[in-house]
This record gives C-alpha cells, sequence and structure tokens, in this order.
C-alpha cells in the first residue's frame, strides 16, 4: 500500500510560495484560491492558506501528512478507523511526539478546484524532516506505516526514510538551526539531482538574493530563506 509523502506548508503568501517552489522543480496538479497541491519528481508539498485553516496555523509552520492508495487496508493494518468527511477519506494517528500525522485517501474528485498537469523535475524529491532521535521510537513508527531507512549520516545526527514516494528525515536537534523556532513540527527540506550550483544560481536570478551553497563536512546544500520567512535546504540526491 505505497505513501506518498506530502509537507503540508501553511503560507500568507500562496502565490509568492508556488512560485519559488516552481522555480525548486515542483509543479502544481491542483489549485484553487487558498490551496495548492505540488508535485515533485518523488512527494508533494500542499500550500494552504494560513487565514483559511479549520485550526489556527501559524504562516511558515510545515506539517507531516501522507496519502495513500488503500486507506482501507492502512486503517485495518493500524487497528484505526478512518472518516469519509466532504473532501474525501482520512485518518488521524498520533506519533510518538505527540503530534498527529494525517493521511489522505487519494482523491479522484477535484470538488471543483481547478486540474493541471504536473510536469515536475523527475530528480526532485520532498523530504520533509522531524527533529527527533533517528534511532528512537519515531523509526517503528515509520516502519508501521511501511517506510524504509534509505540512509544515514555516519555521525548518527541523521537518518532518511522512504516511502512509495517523497521521504521523511530524521534529525538530532530542535529544529532552531533551519526554522527560526524552537520545536518546529516539520522543516520542509528537498533532495535534486540538479547541479547545486545552477540551483543556487537560478534561485538568485528569480530574486532569492540570500540562496547559498554551503558546504559541511563531506555534503554540500543550498541554503535559501523562502517567502514564508523558513529556511529551506536543499541537498544533492
Amino acid at each position: 500500500m505505497p505513501l506518498t509523502v506530502a509537507a503540508i506548508r501553511y503560507t500568507d503568501d500562496l502565490p509568492a510560495m508556488r512560485e519559488f517552489l516552481e522555480v525548486l522543480g515542483l509543479s502544481p496538479a491542483v489549485t484553487s484560491s487558498g490551496w495548492v497541491d505540488l508535485h515533485a519528481g518523488a512527494g508533494r508539498v500542499w500550500l494552504h492558506s494560513a487565514g483559511d485553516a479549520d485550526s489556527p496555523s501559524a504562516a511558515g509552520q510545515t506539517n507531516l501528512c501522507f496519502e495513500s492508495s488503500d486507506l482501507i487496508g492502512l486503517a485495518e493494518r493500524l487497528g484505526t478507523t478512518y472518516v469519509d468527511e466532504t473532501f474525501g477519506a482520512s485518518l488521524m494517528i498520533t506519533d510518538p511526539l505527540g503530534d498527529e500525522v494525517q493521511i489522505n485517501s487519494v482523491h479522484a474528485d477535484t470538488y471543483g478546484y481547478r486540474t493541471h498537469e504536473p510536469t515536475p523535475d523527475a530528480s526532485t524529491c520532498v523530504v520533509a524532516v522531524r527533529f527527533t532521535d533517528p534511532a528512537g521510537p519515531y523509526v517503528r513508527f515509520l516502519r508501521t506505516l511501511g517506510l524504509e531507512r534509505s540512509m544515514s549520516a555516519a555521525d548518527g545526527t541523521y537518518a532518511q526514510f522512504s516511502a512509495g514516494t517523497g521521504a521523511v528525515g530524521l534529525h538530532v536537534g530542535d529544529g532552531t538551526s533551519l526554522t527560526g523556532r524552537s520545536g518546529a513540527l516539520v522543516s520542509l527540506c528537498l533532495t535534486t539531482a540538479r547541479d547545486l550550483d545552477t540551483v543556487a544560481k537560478d534561485l538568485q536570478d528569480h530574486g532569492y538574493a540570500d540562496a547559498t551553497v554551503t558546504h559541511a563536512d563531506d555534503s554540500r546544500s543550498v541554503h535559501v530563506t523562502d517567502p514564508d520567512g523558513q529556511q529551506l535546504q536543499i541537498r544533492a540526491a
């Protein structure tokens, strides 16, 4: 039962966030005045207007979500129930950090939203990073959902788990260095097979002047401030 990793970002400037992510190779599949479903080569980013959210959500907040092609089977395996509402079926589970994670069914009905044929950069992958022990209880949680470890840092500070499409990263710390706030739910990151110097230049050419390639140990990545004021990291795939 393949899962798609989806990072939902609440934003005060949906058009600017959409343009920013399109520069990075994501492409819209469904749009409305308060919602954009952007596809990467692997994984999704769902942009949601912060002012239209059902529950209070700060602009720049990112949450971990999934989409399942077999929500009924997943609910049975997890021993929980799903709800079928106006915009499709979903289930909520509590992760080891005490936060709710939403899993949606694949929606065949777009409920009047505008649809597009997405053409993402096939090499771009969405990585939703949680700040927790990469060898702790979150590992079992992800494996229960069907994700498997795809890479680990040699020093044990980071591990990445892949789903059917997209990935979840587990990083030590509280995320302050990436998000500017302690206890961040999720940091939105990307990986790409594109040349990182070219990625940084493309961002600079589109007005994101602080996009820079940084070096840490043996790895390189692009760091840039997104329109919500959050740090986004793009790593080599």
